[in-house]
Formats: C-alpha cells, structure tokens, sequence
C-alpha cells in the first residue's frame, strides 16, 4: 500500500490491515510533505483503514457510522485491536479510522 501525503508539514499515519486473517494496526509511517512512501503493510485485502495527523494536530479520521475503533499509541507499535497489545506504551488512546479501498491513499488538507 502506498500513502501519499498533499500537506505542508509532517504527518504521522497509522493504517489497519488484514494480515492473514486478523485485522493488524501499525503505526507510525512517517511521510514528509508533498512525497509517498510504500509501506509494508502487504495483504490481498483492498480494504485499509486509516489515521492520521500531522506535527500541527491536523487529523484525518473516520466517523463512527463508517470508522473502526481502534487501540493506538504515540510511538511507533504494532497492535491487534486490544489495549493489551500495547503494554508498555504511553499514552494509549481509542482513535476512529476512516474506511478506504484501494492501493494508494492519498492525504490532503488545510
């Protein structure tokens, strides 16, 4: 999956994904403005979640008639959607994802 970032400052994203079969969240993968980077987030599914926000608390999230609640933390993780799997963090936090199809996710705003 690649994420493409439109915006003028850094940006943090996290995206949900099937890996095998259980859904996986990853963050962070940092993107600098006006750029894209591939992630490693490989599955055959087309179907992604996502959050993101910049260094200036720009969000980009779901609503929660069409999001995916899920298990965050602010520094780099791995989780399987349960505060569990983020021991030792600091700072967790429930965040709605934003639902996207496809292969590139594009990121715009302000």
């Amino acid at each position: 999956m690649t994420l493409s970032l439109m915006h003028p400052t850094n940006d943090h994203l996290s995206i949900k994904h099937i890996r095998l079969t259980s859904w996986v969240t990853n963050g962070w993968y940092h993107v600098q403005p006006n750029s894209e980077i591939v992630t490693d987030a490989l599955t055959q599914n087309s179907t992604f979640y996502y959050y993101g926000k910049t260094n200036d608390n720009y969000e980009w999230l779901g609503t929660d008639e069409q999001g995916f609640k899920a298990y965050i933390a602010n520094e780099k993780f791995t989780s399987l959607n349960t505060s569990d799997s983020l021991q030792g963090h600091k700072d967790i936090e429930i965040k709605t994802f934003g639902k996207f199809t496809g292969k590139i996710l594009h990121f715009s705003g302000i």
